[in-house]
């Protein structure tokens, strides 16, 4: 008899997955409701369990409701509603009240840059020397692209003069 109730206790209860699967919200928005006390929920074994007497609280209905689907990417074809207006505007539009918005701003001029010596590069070595960075660090600049740098055919990095008017660049050169 003991074994039934045990049982059946098993089954009252249901993981976070399958709430979130059969209510339609996601598992973090159901770890939100239960956080919040809007449904409850106990823990076995680190695992928070829900009663399926939960699914049909008014917490969890309107929150379902609530759920939006994820954005698509903006296509031609389809339109979308305008986040400022409300109204619905096709990606053409869009494209039209951006170039509006750019004609409408006053003209600026790009500030001059100081001429460079073409074709410049520095190696690895040479570039932290004249900057506050580590070898390690240029590398670094290298690869997350701040800075620009070819390979000769040894494979070793050159990297362009020009990067040193970059403002961030500008900033850590040694006096």
């Amino acid at each position: 008899m003991e074994r039934d109730s045990a049982m059946a206790k098993k089954t009252e209860h249901i993981s976070t997955g399958e709430f979130s699967s059969l209510s339609g919200l996601s598992v973090s928005q159901v770890s939100k409701l239960l956080r919040a006390g809007k449904i409850e929920g106990i823990k076995e074994s680190g695992k928070w369990m829900i009663s399926r007497s939960q699914l049909k609280l008014k917490a969890v209905q309107e929150m379902a409701k609530i759920k939006k689907p994820l954005p698509s990417p903006i296509k031609s074809s389809k339109s979308r509603k305008d986040p400022v207006s409300g109204k619905k505007t096709t990606a053409e539009a869009k494209k039209q009240k951006v170039q509006i918005q750019k004609e409408s701003l006053p003209p600026t001029t790009a500030p001059a840059r100081p001429k460079t010596v073409p074709n410049k590069t520095y190696s690895v070595a040479e570039f932290s020397a004249m900057i506050y960075l580590t070898d390690f660090g240029v590398m670094d600049w290298l690869k997350k692209g701040r800075i620009k740098g070819v390979q000769d055919e040894n494979g070793e990095w050159r990297i362009d003069a020009a990067n040193l008017e970059i403002a961030n660049i500008k900033r850590l050169l040694r006096d």
